[in-house]
């Protein structure tokens, strides 16, 4: 079934010093911190959960980033609570449902967090996609000048 809603709660960023290449290096990080069931009156065999999360970039001693917020989920009664049992008892989902929450919280969170690192003059915690002419075009268009 489908995620539902999505939440941010805290954005938090924080730029200390100047960025230093050599020294600093940008680890990104997200955690589920707690799944809840959530107790909104819906259809007699729907369920929902909040999955609560933390996103965070870490620019070594130059900078932080932190995003937290909630996913909504939305499934078969009979699956929320099989979903809601193995998350109390072993703190684990199974695959599908853990890919689905944790690409939807990738997605909103990069962009989110890639916008906010412009803002401050942070460098991209991934790769961007560049354009890059190939050597020997630039070695044909010197040649034609």
């Amino acid at each position: 079934m489908p995620i539902v809603g999505f939440t941010y709660t805290k954005i938090l960023v924080e730029k200390k010093d100047k960025l230093d290449p050599t020294k600093d290096k940008i680890v990104n990080n997200v955690n589920l911190i707690k799944v809840e069931q959530d107790d909104r009156e819906l259809a007699k065999d729907q369920g929902l959960l909040n999955f609560n999360f933390e996103f965070v970039v870490d620019y070594g001693k130059s900078a932080k980033l932190q995003l937290n917020g909630t996913v909504l989920y939305m499934d078969k009664l009979k699956e929320i609570k099989s979903i809601f049992n193995d998350w109390e008892k072993e703190k684990k989902l199974n695959l599908k449902v853990s890919t689905e929450i944790f690409n939807s919280i990738l997605f909103k969170c990069n962009i989110k967090a890639l916008q906010l690192a412009d803002d401050l003059n942070l460098p991209a915690h991934f790769k961007v996609p560049l354009l890059r002419p190939k050597p020997q075009d630039v070695q044909t268009q010197e040649s034609k000048a």
